[in-house]
């Protein structure tokens, strides 16, 4: 049983659970939030704020009704959603903040189950291209998205590292015990790559961030960076 659209729970698609996926719509964009402020003039004032809600979709899908009917799988599949794909936005995933299976009810005189199942996403989607770039040297990296990024940074090298995006410093001190660092400007952490170990104390700074366009970048000589961009678009 296969239908023409699909979707994919971290990076596993419907089609292999053999489901019939009902045609699948394009989520909403985000609502943006506004604040307004009383001037005390005959009108207030409102002004958009740079935060974004997270937005709610549905997709519905059927199985069918098997003298051995058993949904393990497909509860299976929908389990410990993280990442959300959909045959109308190739090219793009969306983060998972919560799954929830809202009805599942018999239909077409009981030959089929009809499931609907509800998603919380967060309110950008991604670019599923997302191969890491290497840097020896300073370079621009090109953020084509249409909303400044959160990248995934790998550090290797010694000492004092300062890392520089478009004159925004980060400077990151380098254990001893480590070689290599990653510095997760979405989660706002830095650890050691081989232990996991979170390493406190030993930053200062903002966080990297990735305008959208390009971005001028410099480091230490002799330090080499892996840049995941982690892209995002409205």
């Amino acid at each position: 049983m296969t239908s023409k659209d699909w979707f994919k729970i971290n990076d596993v698609s419907s089609d292999t659970v053999d489901i019939f996926v009902d045609s699948v719509s394009v989520p909403l964009m985000a609502r943006q939030r506004y604040s307004t402020y009383e001037l005390g003039a005959d009108e207030d004032v409102t002004m958009p704020d740079d935060t974004y809600e997270d937005v709610s979709y549905s997709i519905v899908f059927y199985d069918l009704f098997r003298e051995d009917f058993d949904n393990t799988r497909i509860y299976s599949f929908l389990s410990n959603a993280k990442k959300l794909e959909i045959s109308r936005l190739p090219g793009y995933y969306f983060k998972v903040r919560q799954m929830s299976v809202n009805s599942v009810q018999a239909a077409y005189n009981g030959k089929k189950i009809r499931y609907e199942v509800s998603f919380v996403l967060a309110p950008f989607k991604y670019k599923t291209d997302n191969e890491p770039i290497t840097l020896y040297s300073a370079d621009i990296v090109i953020n084509t998205g249409t909303r400044y990024s959160k990248p995934l940074i790998e550090i290797s090298g010694s000492g004092t590292i300062n890392f520089v995006v478009n004159n925004v410093p980060f400077t990151l001190i380098i254990p001893s015990d480590a070689t290599t660092i990653i510095i997760d400007s979405e989660q706002k952490v830095v650890y050691n790559k081989d232990t996991k170990k979170v390493l406190w104390n030993c930053t200062s700074g903002k966080f990297p961030l990735l305008s959208v366009g390009n971005n001028n970048i410099y480091f230490n000589e002799g330090a080499t960076a892996k840049i995941w961009k982690n892209e995002r678009c409205y």
